[in-house]
């Protein structure tokens, strides 16, 4: 009872200990070195699991009680190790609820486990689940106390009663409770031993169950409280004797010493005596004709107590040289030096319980001088009589298939080098996918040591995909057939990595797989390299199938309006043609020739974007005034088709005032307006801005189609109107959006829609609001009034290279010209002007051959710095005119020229030169 309430009281100081280890544990500023010591000096197991039930984590205590050293058990299975078959399902029920977060009824757990030396201690383990830093669920952490003793020790306490009571029942023995010499009590294996019920047995002398001539010896035994066994010939009922062994103690009960004898049926026993005496005689005669050498050894003295005949045989003494000779003198000196050194520790592990059986390989002394090598088989016990430890061993002569084996060491060695010299990965497996060797450039390869590799299981390795293929195809290679897979195994760090494997089984003699070769090659940039070529190709690809949409639509979007103009201007031809179809016919050919030169320049500015030939030219702007100017423009054109156009202004005039390049935020929204004007058959159309804090936010809102959701993105990219299939015939290059996009970047801002399909879209753009002092700027007027110059007659000088264009100047430039002068090249330019000083205008085409017209410009201003000069070109591009203007131009016009556009911008130049 004491003891039971010890090992209670220990019990709770070390559940005490193994809570405060919990709390130090989630404690951050629990040092890791105390932490570990603390672990490793526990006086409880500490095992941690991961979620698949491997071992994580095991301390000294639980290194001891497994019987396996800590290199050992880490990466071993819980269940396939240390829990046996008949009570697994019941201990992974308790692991899946503990890993599922229901710990409450499976905190407390007790269950035996099955250790490496054939022990099943009982553990009782309190559970606790690890978390990551997520609080995500990643295994278990389970302190436990070895209670075996204390189990056994509360179920004698709680039995004790029940097992005396049934002791008399269960019993071989005949057990006599009596009082001076006369039986009060007796068992029923009494009954059933002598014949006697217990009414008959209680108050007879003790002495009538014993025949007459021992009676005086048992008398004797009695007077003198005689404790040992002793043996006597016992007397039953109906007069049959058998011989029995009586053994007696003295026991006090309230005062009164009571006598309990107990009587054994040694019948059995002394034949048992008799048969092993024959044993003895069989094994004797086994151990003299055996091929192996069979002996004892007392081995605190290192002598000799038998060796058997056939090491006559194996090492060329008789027995009795080799028990006269000793340990000493049939082993070599490395062999003694060897035993000297593990035997004591040996010994030590056996009086603290431990029971193994010893396996080495010794060099041993032939009688002739020869070596010879056996393998040597024992293990340790105490003689019951004397008291000392001996060896009982068996030693076999093994020296041919030690000298094979030392050849196949050297092989394997060659093959370790050429294993582990392997530029790439590779792992032998044994036939369950245990790693029993791994190269060093597999653990370089997955970041990993190679002691944290070999012993731990394939499948901690791959990804959940790849361990479906490894379930797939182990067992074939297994049967012997070799097999490469793309598979992906986990870094240490939580990487993958793409791995080409091939497995090839590894056989023995008789083509009996023992093992697994696998060979890894990381395909990582390789795969990465092709996933690259092959995107690389589909955008090539992608971009070749645009471009040709592209070409095709461009081509049509040229054709068509040219086909307006040929086809009309032929119809011009007819003498007979009516005033009014000949008007109807012009405005035609105009409206054609519109639609192509938009085409035009916008097929060129995607070109400058495309090349990032774009730049910024800044100037002050009134965004107030464009936003009016964009309404006044299109208010014509939704009223002709029933629209309702609206504008709304975020800032007040004296606010409204920007640092920003003028023609590319007028280009946006144009784009804009125009794209919603093209794609709304009814209802509104509303522009505008606000103010967004650094920004300027403007909109574009239509009641249009709409764009569906997988277009929403592709609208803003190049070319993508001529890949859009089923769509309505609209006419366009389709490049509107995608250059406005690109404006909406360089100005530092950003563009997006949102739309409903069916009900219209909203277009959003920014431009970073950078204000400026109000400026006044002069607008030339679209109005007749002024068109006309009131100005003298003029001395022109055209430079043009094209025939066709010259001669359209020709014509416009005849009411106000006095003299007409044509060139055709920069250089020509400048000749003519130094030989003209009296030259009152020029018209500078850009594109000339020799010199063009930017450095002809350059050229007459060295020395002529007052004759205005305008720029024309059909380039009609962003930055082209204030690249003109910097150059000396005066002003600048893009082809085709309209009459009233250059009569306006003459008169102005020419009057404000006078």
């Amino acid at each position: 009872m004491e003891n039971i309430g010890k090992i209670k009281e220990e019990n709770q100081i070390l559940k005490k200990k193994i809570s405060e280890l919990e709390k130090s544990l989630k404690t951050e500023t629990f040092e890791k070195d105390k932490a570990n010591d603390f672990i490793n000096k526990a006086g409880v197991v500490l095992i941690a699991l991961d979620k698949k039930g491997n071992i994580t984590l095991a301390n000294n205590k639980a290194c001891q009680v497994l019987g396996c050293k800590d290199d050992k058990l880490i990466g071993k299975n819980w269940f396939d190790n240390f829990i046996k078959k008949e009570i697994i399902a019941e201990v992974k029920d308790v692991f899946s609820n503990i890993i599922s977060g229901n710990l409450a009824p499976v905190e407390y757990y007790t269950n035996p486990i099955w250790n490496t030396k054939g022990e099943k201690p009982i553990i009782s383990w309190r559970n606790s689940v690890l978390r990551d830093e997520k609080d995500k669920i990643i295994g278990l952490i389970s302190s436990g106390n070895d209670i075996t003793d204390e189990i056994e020790s509360e179920k004698r306490l709680i039995d004790s009663e029940k097992r005396l009571q049934t002791l008399s029942d269960a019993s071989f023995e005949a057990i006599f409770i009596s009082e001076k010499g006369i039986c009060l009590d007796q068992n029923h294996t009494a009954e059933r031993m002598f014949g006697y019920k217990l009414e008959e047995a209680i108050g007879k002398p003790g002495t009538d169950w014993i025949i007459p001539e021992n009676r005086d010896v048992v008398i004797n035994n009695m007077k003198n409280s005689v404790l040992k066994p002793y043996e006597v010939v016992a007397l039953r009922k109906d007069g049959s004797t058998f011989p029995c062994e009586i053994q007696a103690r003295i026991i006090t009960i309230e005062g009164i010493q009571l006598r309990v004898t107990a009587l054994r049926d040694i019948s059995v026993r002394r034949q048992a005596e008799l048969e092993l005496k024959q044993s003895e005689e069989k094994y004797r005669l086994i151990a003299d004709n055996t091929s192996d050498i069979i002996w004892i050894l007392d081995v605190e003295s290192n002598t000799f107590l038998f060796v058997s005949p056939s090491v006559k045989k194996s090492l060329g003494y008789s027995p009795e040289e080799v028990i006269k000779n000793g340990l000493d003198g049939v082993l070599s000196p490395p062999s003694i030096e060897y035993l000297n050194t593990v035997v004591p520790q040996r010994i030590e592990r056996f009086k603290n319980g431990e029971r193994e059986i010893f396996k080495d390989v010794l060099e041993q002394k032939h009688k002739n001088g020869s070596n010879v090598w056996t393998e040597v088989h024992a293990h340790y016990y105490r003689n019951s009589k004397t008291g000392r430890i001996e060896a009982l061993g068996s030693s076999r002569d093994i020296t041919k298939r030690w000298k094979i084996q030392q050849s196949l060491e050297k092989s394997e060695q060659l093959y370790r080098l050429l294993f582990n010299l392997l530029p790439y990965g590779g792992e032998v497996l044994d036939k369950k996918g245990v790693i029993v060797k791994c190269s060093p450039s597999t653990a370089k390869l997955l970041g990993y040591e190679l002691s944290e590799l070999e012993g731990t299981h394939i499948t901690s390795l791959l990804t959940n995909d790849s361990i479906d293929i490894f379930k797939s195809k182990f067992p074939e290679i297994l049967k012997g057939k070799a097999l490469t897979a793309d598979i992906k195994m986990k870094h240490k760090s939580g990487k993958e990595i793409d791995i080409l494997r091939a497995a090839q089984p590894i056989s023995d003699k008789l083509g009996n797989v023992e093992a697994v070769l696998a060979l890894n090659v990381d395909m990582t940039e390789h795969r990465k390299t092709v996933n690259e070529l092959i995107t690389a190709k589909e955008r090539v690809e992608e971009s070749d199938r645009l471009k040709s949409a592209f070409l095709a639509n461009m081509s049509h979007e040229i054709r068509t309006p040219m086909n307006g103009i040929m086809g009309f201007t032929n119809l011009l031809k007819d003498p007979d043609i009516s005033e009014s179809n000949h008007q109807k016919y012009v405005n035609i050919i105009r409206k054609s020739g519109n639609r192509m030169l938009d085409t035009v320049n916008n097929i060129i500015e995607i070109s400058k974007i495309e090349t990032n030939q774009i730049d910024l030219f800044l100037s002050d702007v009134n965004v107030n005034e464009m936003v009016e100017d964009q309404y006044n423009f299109f208010k014509h054109e939704t009223d002709k088709r029933g629209l309702e156009l609206n504008f709304s202004l975020g800032l007040g005039n004296s606010s409204s005032f920007i640092r920003t390049d003028k023609l590319m935020l007028n280009s946006i929204l144009t784009n804009l307006i125009k794209n919603a004007v093209k794609y709304t058959k009814k209802g509104r159309i509303s522009f505008g801005y606000t103010n967004d804090g650094g920004y300027l936010k403007f909109y574009v809102q239509d009641t249009g189609i709409g764009i569906a959701i997988n277009r929403r993105d592709a609208i803003f990219k190049r070319f993508i109107q001529a890949d859009i299939e089923d769509k309505q015939a609209y006419e366009g290059s389709g490049l509107g959006l995608s250059i406005a996009h690109a404006y909406a970047e360089l100005l530092n801002g950003e563009m997006w829609v949102e739309s409903q399909e069916g009900a219209g879209s909203i277009f959003y753009f920014t431009i970073p609001y950078q204000q400026v002092a109000q400026n006044t700027e002069e607008k030339l007027t679209d109005s007749n009034e002024g068109n006309k110059p009131k100005i003298n007659k003029l001395k022109i000088l055209i430079a043009e290279d094209d025939s066709i264009s010259e001669m359209h100047l020709a014509i416009l430039l005849k009411e106000i010209a006095t003299e007409l002068l044509s060139v055709k090249s920069g250089d020509e330019t400048v000749k003519i002007c130094r030989e003209n000083p009296d030259i009152d205008l020029i018209l500078m085409d850009i594109k000339m051959p020799i010199m063009d017209g930017y450095e002809a410009t350059r050229e007459i201003r060295k020395f002529n710095k007052k004759v205005p000069i305008i720029a024309q070109t059909a380039y009609a591009l962003q930055g082209d005119r204030e690249k003109a203007l910097q150059t000396g131009c005066n002003e600048y016009i893009t082809k085709p020229i309209e009459k009233e556009i250059l009569y306006a911008l003459i008169s102005e130049l020419v009057n404000n030169s006078k």
